[in-house]
């Protein structure tokens, strides 16, 4: 997969997936690179924010 290419989202995509594309997107405009250590990083990040919403929990 080229990580600098644009992505495209299609409908039926898991939670699980669109988080991952999430983070590698956030990974490029911030790192300037998607490394797979980068990305999960920022995925890690994500999944805690998406919990704390779901629970209710103020986000910083």
């Amino acid at each position: 997969m080229d990580a600098t290419r644009p992505t495209h989202q299609p409908i039926g995509m898991t939670e699980t997936e669109r988080l991952l594309i999430q983070a590698r997107e956030i990974a490029l405009r911030v790192m300037g690179e998607a490394t797979e250590a980068a990305v999960l990083a920022v995925f890690g990040q994500l999944c805690v924010e998406q919990d704390a919403l779901k629970e209710g929990m103020t986000v910083h």
